[in-house]
């Protein structure tokens, strides 16, 4: 982590990638919150969660 060394650093994935969710969390992130998000297609949002890895 010497590269990136401000905190706390945040991440966005969608709600249904659990792969992704699993590595953020195999990582130290911490889920902070849920919102909806845009997509390609305005009319279409999808939930994502925001982790935050803390300081």
């Amino acid at each position: 982590m010497h590269e990136l060394p401000d905190r706390p650093l945040f991440a966005h994935v969608a709600a249904h990638n659990a792969g992704s969710i699993r590595v953020l969390q195999k990582c130290g992130f911490q889920r902070d919150h849920a919102q909806e998000a845009r997509t390609p297609k305005p009319e279409d949002e999808i939930e994502e969660f925001i982790f935050v890895l803390p300081e």
